[in-house]
């Protein structure tokens, strides 16, 4: 097949004259309007991912603010139940203390009531001891002469123990007073011999101080005091001394023990 020459570099021209002609009025406005939607395009992405951004930021801080006022309120609440706390202990300690002390206000007022009640009754036991005694004594003809009274002190003396002797002689030494106290007022003859007594008792020339005094509760007998050494030598004393005894001898013979 034959190619007109002519009429082939004709559609070669028209096509190169088509292609200028779409480049130059058709291709370039269409690329430029491309390239100018994608920039509107690329300009409102960006935009938005500002906008997305900030929002972003805003609901970070809206979060952090939202757990800042709630770790605020946890914090104010916690410290409200611990002075709740503190002041329920610290009322509920004053309400012990003051049930403690009340209860030990009671207490005393109790054992003070009771002493005194005790008290009383022991003086009105005694005075009516006293009394049975002396009447007894009225009755019986019991002897308390100047005499009698002298027998009845040299003889406690000599019933001391050793113990007892050493201790009254060591606290007179010492201290160099001694206390006498009796049942029935001495006379001052009396209160002489009396000191003589103890003076050959305690075989020492030393100046000892006595002091006399009168105490009726003693039931016909004396109290010598010394120092810390006591001695009780009247009628309770007595029976003390022998209900002591009674006591020893049942304890023995509840346990099978031989009692001298």
């Amino acid at each position: 097949m034959d190619i007109d020459k002519i009429t082939f570099v004709a559609q070669i021209i028209n096509l190169i004259v088509l292609v200028w002609l779409l480049k130059r009025f058709l291709y370039k406005p269409i690329i430029q309007a491309v390239d100018k939607r994608q920039s509107a395009i690329l300009k409102k992405i960006t935009d938005a991912n500002a906008e997305y951004k900030k929002w972003q930021e805003a609901s970070e801080k809206l979060r952090q603010k939202e757990l800042d006022f709630e770790n605020e309120r946890n914090r104010q609440l916690q410290n409200v139940l611990n002075e709740v706390k503190t002041l329920k202990a610290e009322k509920t300690a004053e309400l012990h203390q003051f049930k403690k002390e009340s209860e030990e206000r009671i207490k005393q007022e109790l054992i003070l009531k009771k002493e005194t009640f005790e008290s009383q009754l022991s003086e009105i036991g005694t005075q009516s001891v006293l009394f049975m005694l002396q009447q007894i004594a009225r009755d019986f003809g019991v002897d308390t002469s100047s005499e009698k009274t002298l027998l009845l002190f040299q003889k406690e003396l000599k019933h001391l123990s050793a113990d007892e002797k050493k201790q009254f002689a060591h606290n007179a030494e010492n201290f160099g007073i001694i206390q006498i106290e009796s049942a029935i007022k001495l006379t001052d003859v009396q209160k002489q011999k009396l000191q003589e007594i103890l003076k050959l008792f305690l075989k020492n020339e030393k100046h000892y101080t006595f002091k006399f005094s009168l105490n009726k509760e003693l039931a016909f007998g004396f109290r010598i005091q010394s120092g810390s050494f006591v001695a009780n030598w009247n009628i309770f004393s007595y029976f003390n001394k022998m209900k002591e005894e009674f006591n020893l001898k049942i304890k023995h013979k509840i346990n099978g023990e031989t009692v001298e």
